[in-house]
């Protein structure tokens, strides 16, 4: 599908990382903006208005 990602990971038994209890937050954007617009420990409005900005200039 357009603007869809993928990951796929293979590993023998126990070679990959096991954290249940652990979410791990990741945001993608393209590569014309700075790679400094996103903070995942901001509110999601903030990166939005973020990005907005990013975008004007």
């Amino acid at each position: 599908m357009p603007n869809s990602l993928s990951v796929v990971a293979a590993a023998q038994k126990g070679g990959l990382l096991y954290a249940p209890d652990t979410y791990m937050n990741k945001i993608a954007v393209g590569s014309s903006l700075p790679k400094d617009v996103i903070d995942l420990d901001a509110a999601v409005e903030d990166n939005i208005k973020s990005i907005a900005e990013a975008k004007k200039s």
